[in-house]
């Protein structure tokens, strides 16, 4: 059985009575703690808002046996689309402040993240799940109707189901090109999932239903889920993401191809470089110090160039090269 490690004085954080209490930081509050309490206070926020919200990764794939259990750094919840801004603001009113970012990574965000000053875990809002690929609000409704309750605190909060979840993982894990040995290792869990068949009915309806046959068609493929994969812009450019691993040149020759001729100049020198806060947004261990974000512009400098040429091939699969005639 999965352990809720909370003392009765920490639950007692959360509460019981209904209403939303405060998130205020709790001295030498551990890790392990801080995420159960801060899944179940943001699932009570939406509940008191009438928004529906689903966490998701983290602690529930583990539940669903879907891999090892281990402590997450963060909480990651999905929002109803249409209540994005109006949760957000609620997590804003409550003390939470979004962590910044650099503007190359506002572009098509799917996500904000927020800090709670001493609060030793992120919440991380999203409207949409990159790698599903149908409309945000069609995939939000089929990941509903898939939910199931999960403990969190001692308090049922909607979760993917076992299914719906495996989808997740495997997104995540794909999504920046599965570089590290962690992600490797939960595409492989996700690909050797034991599945009933009844499992494997409900994935392809999940997958079709969602836009993710073309993202995960390998992944189905293991599993002995069969599935008609459709091209599109949008799957081209998931696999331009894929190949690219998310860095480097790619999203900037992406942001270049889109824009104007006008607007090229100052997406040039901000791409060789960045302003300061950006750099500190994108690299937040590096001192605050005019020699310390100079060698840092620099060594960004060198690997945007050698990550050149796959950010160009990249771009090219996705269905256009960076010469596209500009709007």
């Amino acid at each position: 059985m999965y352990r809720t490690p909370l003392r009765d004085t920490r639950v007692a954080i959360i509460g019981l009575t209904g209403r939303v209490p405060s998130t205020s930081f709790v001295p030498g509050l551990p890790l392990v703690d801080a995420v159960e309490l801060a899944a179940a206070w943001a699932a009570a926020l939406a509940e008191r808002l009438g928004i529906r919200l689903l966490v998701i990764k983290g602690d529930t794939l583990a539940r669903h046996r879907l891999r090892d259990p281990r402590v997450p750094a963060d909480v990651d919840v999905l929002v109803d689309p249409a209540a994005f801004e109006r949760y957000c603001a609620a997590i804003a009113a409550a003390g939470w402040a979004e962590r910044p970012v650099p503007r190359i990574n506002q572009r098509g965000a799917h996500s904000v993240t927020y800090l709670h000053d001493g609060w030793p875990c992120d919440i991380d809002v999203h409207h949409r799940y990159p790698g599903f690929l149908a409309q945000p609000s069609t995939v939000f409704e089929e990941l509903w109707r898939h939910r199931v309750a999960q403990p969190f605190a001692h308090v049922p909060v909607p979760t993917p189901d076992r299914v719906s979840s495996l989808a997740v993982m495997a997104l995540h894990a794909m999504r920046d090109g599965a570089v590290n040995d962690r992600h490797r290792a939960e595409l492989d869990r996700a690909r050797s999932a034991a599945l009933t068949d009844a499992e494997r009915v409900e994935l392809a309806e999940l997958a079709r239903t969602t836009g993710c046959t073309g993202p995960l068609h390998d992944v189905l493929t293991d599993l002995g889920v069969d599935v008609a994969v459709e091209d599109s812009p949008e799957l081209r450019e998931w696999r331009a993401r894929v190949a690219s691993s998310s860095r480097g040149a790619y999203p900037w020759l992406l942001l270049w191809r889109e824009a104007s001729w006008r607007e090229r100049p100052r997406i040039l020198f901000r791409a060789l470089w960045p302003t300061r806060s950006d750099m500190l947004a994108a690299r937040p261990e590096t001192p605050d110090r005019v020699g310390a974000v100079v060698l840092a512009r620099a060594a960004r400098l060198v690997r945007g160039i050698r990550g050149l040429p796959v950010g160009i091939r990249a771009l090219r699969s996705s269905g256009a090269g960076p010469s596209v005639t500009p709007r």
